[in-house]
């Protein structure tokens, strides 16, 4: 380093680099005199490492989709298995919904239909009538002649409970030592209570108008009484005692939607049901009705089965709301609106 007389102190250096076209900025070097020193270079060549290493690395789509399908077929069978166990899971708890959803519609629906198809009749009792005392009228056994012709009325029924009937067996002879007499309800029925009930015959037949004028001593048991019984066959044309009465099991009865009480019990024309336990009136009239017609029914029905004195008795149907009041049109001279409750 020198000095000039009159001016600032210099440094030597090296020539300046010649202009070439530079690739990559970060590898330009700057040629000096101490260029050569291989620590300067270490470190240099230290430091692009580093910036290399910290570059964010990049996953292409291909790259990914060759890496998922590799994945999946290294092992076939335990992707086959893994993807038949989520189907199988899928499946039932579709399968478990659509099931119970479609059950539970149908009971619904069922019941509904059941509840707005039915009229039931009874005698009504004695001071049942608010502020009056009014007597019961009894109901006659011949309901299908009366009701049948009604329109709206499918089928039509009666039925009353038989009292102290006796016990019931299906041998002659009363051995101490076993239990051969077996407790159950007996009803008295007109021949169009099944189709009243909804009931079904699973083996045998139910009997008709003939038996009951008859006054023929047959019977039709109901499943779970047959099971009790040990009446499975009616091929033999077998008999059961009520009391000391012998009567033949002419059908079983397998199903009635609208009196599942039956299914337990014995049933006898009405009859005999009159002529041996004297069972003169039934109880109450069961009516199946078409869908619509059930409030029609419920105020015809009484004046076919009493006509002197339909206000004896009681009827129950399934409640109906009443219609909007519709209005009046200017034209006509009368407007009528009306609306019954019945219970």
């Amino acid at each position: 380093m020198g000095e000039y007389s009159n001016g600032p102190p210099y440094i030597n250096v090296s020539p300046p680099i010649a202009d070439t076209q530079i690739a990559d900025p970060d590898e330009v070097v700057l040629v000096t005199n101490d260029a050569a020193d291989p620590s300067r270079r270490r470190r240099r060549k230290q430091r692009m490492a580093e910036k290399k290493a910290t570059t964010r690395s990049r996953l292409r789509v291909l790259d990914l989709l060759d890496e998922s399908l590799a994945g999946v077929f290294a092992r076939p069978a335990r992707a086959a298995l893994t993807t038949l166990g989520t189907v199988l899971g899928i499946a039932s708890l579709v399968a478990t919904l659509g099931v119970s959803r479609t059950a539970g519609n149908q009971i619904v629906d069922r019941f509904d239909e059941l509840s707005a198809t039915q009229v039931t009749v009874r005698a009504r009792a004695t001071g049942q009538s608010s502020g009056s005392s009014r007597r019961g009228t009894p109901l006659p056994w011949s309901v299908e002649d009366r009701l049948l012709p009604l329109n709206g009325v499918v089928a039509a029924g009666a039925i009353a409970d038989v009292p102290t009937p006796g016990g019931i067996r299906t041998v002659p002879v009363r051995d101490p030592s076993v239990v051969s007499t077996r407790t159950l309800p007996v009803f008295a029925a007109s021949p169009g209570l099944m189709d009243a009930v909804r009931g079904r015959i699973v083996s045998g037949r139910w009997f008709d108008i003939g038996h009951v004028t008859r006054n023929d001593r047959v019977v039709v048991l109901g499943v779970d009484a047959a099971t009790e019984l040990g009446v499975s066959r009616l091929a033999n044309l077998p008999g059961i005692y009520i009391g000391d009465d012998l009567y033949t099991v002419i059908g079983i009865l397998d199903d009635a939607p609208r009196d599942v009480g039956l299914l337990g019990g014995v049933i006898i024309p009405s009859g005999a049901a009159n002529e041996r336990y004297n069972v003169s009136k039934p109880e109450r009239v069961v009516i199946e009705t078409e869908v619509g017609a059930a409030g029609l029914i419920a105020k015809q029905a009484p004046i076919a089965l009493s006509p002197n004195a339909p206000e004896g008795l009681s009827v129950s149907a399934l409640a109906t709301r009443p219609k909007p009041a519709t209005p009046c049109r200017a034209t006509s001279t009368r407007c009528f609106s009306y609306s019954v409750w019945y219970r």
